[in-house]
């Protein structure tokens, strides 16, 4: 089969009838496949290339290989997905020579399905599912095959500056109307300050902020993919955003940029809404400002609700071609679920980890003296538990996200509107999901 060089020329090119049905039978269930046998597929030593741009994964295979040695990986650091990784696993399975392992984003996994990019690995992995955390292993599941091993998910919380907080005498808001009320206060402490960002570079995040609001931008119903971007959830959150926006107390700008590290480092900026794994780019980014952050969680809608969201996750896939699944799928699982492993993936700046229990992962409990002694990542396990199981990706994902990441430059040169740019994300997601050949409905 010839695989596009880039996801967005795979999706305009229309799927075979074989993915499409796994897309489009559902979205979660049973794991019972049709998989060939499960059995080991050499008596040999064998070596498995793996990509991956989890920098922990570097001690992690060194760990591995140490132990087993007739299953060797062989790890290659690559790009990230959208920086040039999906393009060049792309190029390889075209070529012909794809690793059996690679790192693919919860959000890019439909496209690589889409493609017959990835294997059913339901049968090799059966075992190993209580490992896991349901809603995070059931992402990886459509209609009854499972396509891929979880890796990591991106809980949301907020990261807030606390001696930007005290002295302009606000209490950490639990409630987005607090939220805005905290903007006003830090207005009038810092002139010239932001309460945040709004990212105009990863679209992402602000589905993360739709999907805390209760919104599903995508299903399966009736044998078709249902598009809802431009929800009433949605608006809600887009109505929130633009009037923060309009006030000058929120910078739509490119997040982990330059420019964005700066204004955090100048005291310009005082929170950020982000995933567990933000905390490593806050370390490497801003270190002078060690001690002055805290973590607690995201603000609520409804006061007394404890609703998080997902940025970000990811899974490791069995790429097309794989000469040796049973023992990519063996050592994928132990990534993701011994705890050594998964220590040295957190230290690495990995997502949080899909495995169920953390107890014995000393990374999980730790004290950390970036944010004044307070063990974040306490926030983030509360924070995992709540996150909506509905939220899922369609195969034109990229479509969907590029569109919105175009419109929100729009919105922050001052021509367009977040309410503008949903409606153009619902245009765009319709048309690309026909143009691939699924069905499609809207409400």
């Amino acid at each position: 089969m010839a695989y596009p060089n880039k996801t967005r020329r795979a999706l305009a090119a229309g799927v075979s009838t074989i993915a499409l049905t796994a897309l489009i039978a559902g979205c979660a269930g049973t794991t019972a496949g049709t998989t060939p046998s499960a059995e080991p597929t050499s008596t040999e030593p064998v070596t498995v290339r793996y990509w991956t741009w989890v920098q922990g994964a570097v001690d992690a295979v060194a760990a591995w290989n140490e132990k087993n040695p007739n299953i060797q990986i062989d790890l290659e650091l690559i790009p990230l997905g959208n920086d040039g990784g999906y393009a060049k696993m792309f190029q390889a399975l075209s070529a012909g020579n794809a690793p059996c392992l690679a790192n693919i984003e919860h959000r890019q996994l439909p496209a690589f399905i889409a493609e017959n990019g990835v294997m059913d690995i339901t049968d090799y992995a059966a075992e190993y599912e209580d490992r896991f955390v349901p809603s995070l292993w059931n992402s990886s599941v459509y209609g009854d095959a499972l396509y891929a091993i979880p890796n990591s998910s991106g809980p949301m919380a907020m990261y807030y500056r606390a001696d930007m907080f005290e002295k302009a005498g606000i209490d950490v808001p639990t409630t987005w109307d607090e939220y805005a009320d905290a903007a006003d206060k830090l207005a009038a402490a810092y002139p010239g300050a932001a309460i945040s960002a709004f990212s105009t570079n990863d679209s992402a995040w602000f589905a993360g902020l739709a999907e805390q609001a209760g919104a599903t931008w995508f299903d399966i119903q009736d044998d078709a993919w249902m598009v809802d971007i431009d929800s009433d959830a949605s608006r809600g959150v887009a109505d929130y955003w633009q009037t923060l926006i309009d006030a000058g107390q929120v910078r739509p700008m490119a997040t982990s940029a330059d420019e964005w590290y700066l204004q955090l480092q100048n005291d310009e900026i005082a929170t950020w809404l982000s995933a567990n794994w933000g905390a490593a780019l806050l370390k490497a980014n801003v270190a002078n400002t060690e001690g002055k952050w805290r973590v607690a969680e995201l603000p609520q809608w409804d006061a007394g609700d404890h609703r998080s969201a997902n940025w970000g996750g990811s899974a490791t896939a069995i790429l097309d071609g794989c000469e040796h699944p049973a023992e990519a799928v063996e050592f994928a699982a132990w990534l993701q679920s011994d705890s050594t492993s998964i220590q040295k993936l957190l230290s690495g700046g990995a997502g949080w980890p899909a495995k169920a229990d953390l107890s014995d992962v000393p990374a999980a409990s730790q004290e950390e003296e970036f944010f004044g002694g307070q063990i974040p990542n306490e926030v983030f396990r509360d924070a995992v538990e709540n996150i909506s199981a509905n939220w899922r990706w369609s195969p034109t994902t990229p479509v969907t996200l590029d569109n919105l990441r175009n419109a929100f430059q729009d919105v922050a040169n001052g021509d367009a509107t977040l309410r503008d740019a949903l409606t153009g994300a619902q245009d765009a997601s319709v048309k690309s999901l026909e143009s691939a050949g699924f069905p499609v409905t809207t409400r």
